[in-house]
């Protein structure tokens, strides 16, 4: 529905210091192709250094004269950060959240972030909220087997809830 949202803690600290956006310029550079020295000059040799140490990206190839400068190849999680990186910079920023409506998400999060999310309405009322990664175990697979056999949602009377009906009797 389009008024749920994905709520990222701040605590993930993705704007403090503009850190994703720094990271997101890096992660560019390396995807076009940039050797080190010239990735140094773009964007500093500390942020560089960071992003390799975050597993965001790693050194590949030793090129120049006297083998002073290397290529670098994104990780797959420098690969997902960056394809999120559109969707984050669509956030609004609350006190404790960054809230993404899930309707205009472009690319999921990556796997870091979402399992410390959680998906709710718009209201972002506490006791709606679920977690944004639910781990398939046996009783929850059991609880959506008997909601596709005999369950349904539905609102009350006077639009104050929604209801998980599963048909069940006690026959």
């Amino acid at each position: 529905p389009e008024d749920f949202c994905l709520y990222i803690p701040k605590s993930e600290n993705l704007d403090k210091r503009e850190w994703y956006r720094n990271r997101a310029r890096v992660l560019r550079y390396v995807k076009e192709g940039l050797d080190s020295e010239k990735l140094k000059l773009k964007t500093g040799e500390k942020i560089l250094s960071k992003s390799r140490k975050e597993g965001l990206v790693e050194k590949t190839t030793i090129v120049g004269e006297h083998g002073n400068s290397y290529e670098s190849e994104l990780t797959k999680k420098g690969e997902e950060y960056l394809r999120f990186f559109n969707s984050f910079q669509q956030a609004e920023k609350t006190s404790s959240h960054y809230v993404i409506p899930l309707e205009s998400l472009e690319e999921l999060p990556p796997r870091d972030i979402l399992e410390s999310s959680s998906v709710a309405n718009r209201s972002g009322c506490a006791r709606n909220k679920i977690d944004a990664v639910i781990e398939l175990d046996e009783s929850f697979a059991s609880l959506l087997g008997w909601f596709v056999a005999e369950g349904h949602v539905r609102q009350d009377s006077n639009n104050k809830g929604r209801f998980l009906d599963l048909g069940i009797t006690s026959d």
